[in-house]
């Protein structure tokens, strides 16, 4: 059962998502397992009894991941926001981490301690999201696209949108 687009704007409105791979915390590893329970005795209301578990784990897992975030250090958070803001620029590794006062190996563990990636992953995946959110246009160009998010070239971009999401970025 798909959850509609409005549905999935309302999601997006109402919790903030990690956006890397996460352990779940005992409440959204207690919705997902109700989810996987009610897939093997399926009734006429599964449309609704579905969307209200996604609602749910959606839920506890943004919970789950403000707990993270609580916990991450002011100047990790800071980090993280310079590299969502600016992942269409040229950034380093040590750019990020002398912003944030830091040595950068040191900026590379924290960050992997709190949210499960380098921070060579999740600027990768800022830069995708962005684009994907780009492309929504569909009369936008595919190497404007590929240069506002970080790109230098049509190719290197297409390729690294359709290993990430399964199509091409025209598909």
């Amino acid at each position: 059962v798909s959850v509609s687009m409005v549905t999935q704007r309302h999601f997006a409105d109402a919790v903030a998502l990690p956006d890397h791979a996460c352990v779940l915390g005992r409440a959204a590893l207690g919705v997902a397992l109700n989810m996987a329970a009610g897939a093997t005795a399926p009734t006429p209301h599964d449309g609704l009894i579905v969307e209200s578990l996604c609602a749910e784990l959606l839920t506890a897992t943004a919970l789950d991941f403000k707990d993270v975030l609580d916990r991450a250090p002011a100047w990790l958070r800071r980090a993280r926001e310079q590299m969502h803001d600016d992942c269409g620029a040229e950034l380093s590794l040590s750019d990020v981490a002398m912003a944030a006062g830091v040595h950068p190996v040191h900026l590379t563990r924290t960050f992997r301690h709190h949210f499960g990636c380098t921070p060579g992953d999740y600027l990768r995946r800022c830069r995708l999201t962005k684009a994907a959110a780009l492309l929504t246009d569909t009369a936008a160009d595919l190497a404007d696209v590929a240069e506002a998010c970080g790109y230098f070239d049509q190719a290197h971009f297409s390729h690294t949108f359709k290993a990430a999401f399964g199509i091409s970025p025209r598909g």
